[in-house]
């Protein structure tokens, strides 16, 4: 499975108002009344200490907590052969190397800047996407890459579930930065939130945003799908992909939002991930 070099040299990149990874929120305070399914309040209220940050208001935008490092969910910067900048996040699997969406790196990819909670900078120097990333019926599978970076990244490293299956119905965390509704630009601290897992296939996973929940809004492409196991720890199950093709644009970031993570399971995705990065770990 082929690793494809980027020439990078020390890019200063000129961050337009785009939107980087968020996670909107099911709603903008405590108060659960706009009905659907809810995840429980307790579980809700602590899905930033969960990743190793600190919440500071409304249940969900999050500040670094004591160690900033424990963090293994980072920011992906993207520039493009035209000149354009895009974003998407990834999580940190080995020192130099980050597991994020396929469709981040279509296209001409002319350099990466990987950017962590604690403020350091890497750039990519190899990029790799699944050689089976498709799409079919409007559904991408093997929606998986990786980006090598020319440095070591000083971040905690997630670990994917293979201990047991995620389960229809379980509560799980989403995180990230970025638009919190459609269009609304990028914020400064990481959003953490909660949401339950409606289906479970071989290949995804879905999470609707109805009542309480947490979800994924622009610039998610790659974030990550926590479920927390029974000793505590916390397994990635699966990586943002894309809404359902069921739901039309002005229903993206709102409720009736259906969003598909690539579930990490998928055979196809377990052999990609051992061929190129062998030391990730697992829970």
């Amino acid at each position: 499975m082929r690793k494809v070099a980027i020439g990078i040299s020390r890019i200063l990149f000129i961050l337009a108002a785009f939107s980087l990874l968020a996670a909107c929120g099911g709603s903008d305070s405590d108060d659960d009344s706009g009905g659907g399914t809810n995840v429980s309040q307790d579980f809700k209220e602590d899905s930033c200490n969960q990743i190793g940050l600190t919440k500071i208001a409304n249940g969900f935008s999050c500040s670094p907590g004591e160690d900033p490092a424990a963090n293994s969910v980072v920011s992906l910067d993207i520039l493009d052969a035209s000149g354009g900048i895009g974003a998407c996040t990834g999580v940190v699997v080995d020192s130099q190397i980050v597991m994020t969406a396929g469709h981040c790196l279509a296209g001409t990819v002319a350099a990466i800047q990987v950017r962590t909670e604690a403020g350091q900078e890497v750039f990519a120097s190899s990029i790799s996407q699944h050689p089976g990333y498709r799409r079919s019926d409007g559904v991408l599978f093997d929606d998986y890459a990786f980006i090598f970076t020319n440095e070591a990244i000083n971040t905690a490293k997630g670990s994917i579930l293979l201990s047991r299956a995620p389960q229809v119905g379980e509560e799980v965390y989403v995180a990230g930065r970025g638009e919190t509704s459609q269009g609304s630009g990028p914020v400064d601290n990481i959003y953490a939130g909660a949401a339950v897992i409606q289906n479970v296939s071989n290949s995804h996973i879905w999470i609707s945003f109805e009542g309480n929940q947490s979800h994924p809004c622009g610039g998610d492409s790659g974030g990550p799908l926590l479920v927390k196991l029974g000793n505590g720890n916390l397994a990635v199950a699966g990586l943002v992909s894309q809404s359902a093709p069921s739901v039309e644009v002005e229903t993206i970031c709102k409720p009736g939002d259906l969003t598909i993570y690539g579930n990490v399971q998928a055979q196809s995705v377990l052999d990609y991930i051992t061929s190129l990065a062998p030391n990730t770990g697992v829970k």
